[in-house]
């Protein structure tokens, strides 16, 4: 059995169960509310959860300064343009308008959802990496550069971690529904 650990050092309880559940192992007490749970790797180290990311818009991403950004995990819905299966990466713009470009490294995701002219929603890291970056030149054709997906020679780049297609979304509504998340956001600080 697992052993989850919390963050403040509290082991969780193993319970022996009178009858045998569905998945034919014992289950475990939770006392705290998962966010705060730590699971043990095979090392003994403690592995976080991962960060659900803050929901943002490409054109949003595109601009602000990529340095500002380097390292925060986003949530984001895009169309995906391109898709370089030699080096994962793929070109996303904007669903309603073309007004942001951003560059996705989809190494860690499933290349299924990236079909061109569908519609991706992707939690990653935002990284900045150089223009002569292999791959990223292949994936741009001549003129991109000036459409606000790079700034002289850095470029701002989506590290997913979760791909999900989701060509039925309404991206209206969504925009409206992420906009009023921000609103009440500003509302609490």
């Amino acid at each position: 059995m697992k052993s989850l650990v919390w963050e403040r050092g509290w082991e969780i309880r193993g319970i022996e169960r009178p009858w045998p559940n569905i998945y034919g192992r014992d289950q475990d007490i939770l006392i705290r509310p998962p966010s705060q749970v730590y699971e043990m790797n095979s090392q003994g180290f403690r592995t976080e959860l991962p960060n659900h990311g803050v929901p943002s818009f490409i054109s949003d991403l595109a601009a602000s300064s990529p340095h500002s950004l380097d390292g925060k995990t986003v949530r984001v819905v895009g169309r995906v343009e391109r898709y370089e299966a030699p080096s994962n990466q793929a070109l996303l713009s904007e669903p309603n308008n073309n007004s942001g470009k951003l560059l996705v490294d989809a190494s860690l995701t499933d290349a299924d959802n990236f079909r061109p002219g569908s519609l991706v929603m992707l939690i990653g890291e935002l990284g900045v990496v150089g223009v002569d970056n292999t791959g990223i030149l292949n994936l741009l054709e001549s003129g991109e550069a000036n459409e606000g997906i790079f700034t002289g020679q850095i470029s701002l780049i989506l590290t997913a971690r979760v791909a999900v297609c989701v060509d039925r979304l309404d991206y209206t509504l969504y925009a409206r529904a992420v906009q009023v998340w921000r609103d009440l956001k500003e509302e609490q600080t």
